[in-house]
């Protein structure tokens, strides 16, 4: 079996993990863990409220460890491409990894280093790939964080040292939904983790009092947590995102040149 097989087999399992976080993510949220509380007070003379997180229920950390499973699949298929070119097209280092750069520069000094300098060894269209794969390429050279590998190679460094860390955090924005009467603040955005007692919005009471039914909507996720400080990361979302690109963009392009063709 050679490396492109084994290649579809992770992602098939990481399919599986996918599938998996997000049937007992749907579960959690049947529970309804979390809720909103009210509080009223008074400021300059006008009646306001201020909105909060109630968490009633802990996330299963279960979670994180299939998260890290299937992380760990997605990211082992680089390397492992990696390694059998380097059986291929010796000599090469005994550590030869799969180079994840920043920028050009960075890049290149990593081609000198004994884990990356085997690359030099590879066929130009082998070369070439694994250049543009870079996530300064493709179009996020103002946002390489944002590049599905450096999201990647993020995720697989932290659960290295420890199970990634599962969190409530918010999808977008508040939707007031007439709440409040007049111009509210908030200060909950996309990744802002919901914690227990956590203020998330505020401002003037509308006209005739409080309205049980004009809550306001806020869209949560069960998100992971990454690097330091953590950057909150829709699990399901960036799982799939990786996922997909390491099928069409890496394995599939690999694909022709262990097959002898080009990408």
């Amino acid at each position: 079996m050679d490396c492109i097989e084994i290649a579809r087999l992770r992602l098939d399992r990481a399919i599986e993990h996918i599938r998996e976080f997000n049937a007992e993510a749907g579960d959690f949220f049947k529970g309804s863990p979390f809720g909103i509380e009210s509080k009223f007070y008074s400021e300059g003379g006008q009646d306001c409220v201020s909105f909060h997180f109630r968490v009633y229920k802990e996330i299963p950390q279960r979670l994180g460890i299939i998260a890290g499973e299937c992380v760990h699949n997605l990211r082992a298929i680089l390397d492992n491409i990696i390694w059998s070119l380097g059986e291929l097209y010796p000599p090469v280092d005994e550590r030869i990894s799969f180079p994840i750069a920043k920028d050009p520069t960075r890049y290149q000094d990593l081609l000198k280093k004994p884990s990356f300098k085997g690359i030099n060894n590879f066929p130009s269209a082998a070369q070439d790939l694994i250049q543009n794969l870079q996530p300064y390429n493709g179009g996020y050279a103002g946002a390489v964080q944002t590049h599905p590998l450096s999201i990647l190679n993020n995720m697989w460094n932290a659960d290295k040292h420890r199970t990634p860390t599962v969190m409530l955090a918010v999808v977008g924005g508040v939707d007031f939904n007439g709440s409040l009467g007049s111009s509210g603040n908030a200060i909950a955005g996309p990744g802002m983790a919901v914690e227990d007692g956590a203020k998330f919005a505020w401002g003037g009471l509308p006209q005739g009092g409080p309205r049980p039914d004009k809550q306001p909507k806020v869209s949560v996720h069960i998100a992971l947590g990454v690097g330091h400080p953590a950057r909150v990361l829709a699990a399901n979302y960036y799982l799939s995102t990786v996922h997909d690109f390491i099928r069409d963009k890496v394995v599939a392009k690999f694909e022709p040149i262990f097959r002898g063709g080009k990408p």
